[in-house]
């Protein structure tokens, strides 16, 4: 079967320290008799996933691998492309990497990006009010509930034999920290970084002795940098992710997903 992974940079190849080390290898690894064809980028929302999803069926891909992102993110196509994605490869011939370089792409409240090689197909001085237009998108609550709802129902949507959604990071959309679950939150809970901060909350809670209040004092941060920053030297103990200033997954932490998240989704439909 032909296998699309289709996400951000939980699921791309490119990103820093994944490629063989990323779950996706390793999937291709453990089902060798598929062909894989990876198009995620870091950064890219539902926008994206669309143009991908779309090359996908034209190229026959039976099964389609996802996981949900920020509601948030936006591209814009443009330049002189011909809509179609580009395949480079690996080093191994049944997995190949799928690029589409013709748009402008912008995540939260970093910059816009241009994805092309070169220089942007478009003067600078009106690269402010793409900017400006790209920001409205992004914040237009029509436009938020449109993607929640899209990728809710993007089974009904389109008729590959299987689409397997995956939930790799905290829920990006949970605004209020309430839902718990995928991939990230099981190996925090395994690991027992969640049950260490909880503890040091309830410490905070009480006003007693406690590492939040530490690193508070300590780097002059608010009680949330804190909770990140706490989060992530625990991480780091468990050498789950890249670095304290990176928490993409290390390759244990990529591993560990593969075998307790990932693998028990896909097994019965990639076997």
């Amino acid at each position: 079967m032909k296998i699309a992974f289709i996400g951000d940079s939980y699921m791309a190849y490119d990103q820093y320290e994944q490629e063989e080390n990323s779950w996706t290898w390793l999937l291709s690894q453990h089902f060798r008799q598929h062909k894989y064809y990876n198009y995620s980028l870091g950064g890219r929302g539902y926008d994206y996933y669309r143009l991908a999803l779309l090359d996908a069926k034209i190229n026959d891909v039976d099964v389609i691998i996802t996981s949900d992102t920020f509601n948030h993110r936006v591209i814009m196509q443009a330049g002189d492309g011909d809509g179609t994605f580009v395949e480079a490869p690996t080093s191994n011939p049944h997995y190949t990497l799928k690029c589409h370089y013709n748009h402008f792409w912008k995540s939260g409240q970093d910059k816009t990006n241009w994805a092309g090689i070169g220089t942007a197909p478009i003067p600078a001085s009106i690269l402010p009010q793409l900017n400006t237009a790209l920001v409205v998108k992004q914040t237009s609550e029509d436009y938020l509930k449109y993607n929640q709802l899209w990728f809710d129902n993007i089974n009904k949507l389109y008729n590959f034999k299987h689409i397997i959604k995956l939930s790799l990071m905290f829920n990006p959309n949970d605004i209020k920290g309430q839902d718990m679950g995928g991939a990230t939150w099981e190996m925090t809970n395994h690991f027992g970084v969640e049950k260490h901060i909880s503890e040091q909350l309830f410490l905070h809670d009480s006003n007693k002795p406690n590492e939040l209040d530490k690193i508070m004092q300590d780097k002059k941060v608010d009680p949330m940098t804190a909770h990140g920053i706490l989060k992530n030297e625990l991480l780091m103990k468990h050498d789950l992710i890249v670095s304290m200033d990176d928490d993409h997954w290390s390759p244990k932490g990529n591993k560990w997903a593969f075998n307790n998240y990932i693998l028990p989704k896909v097994v019965d439909i990639l076997s």
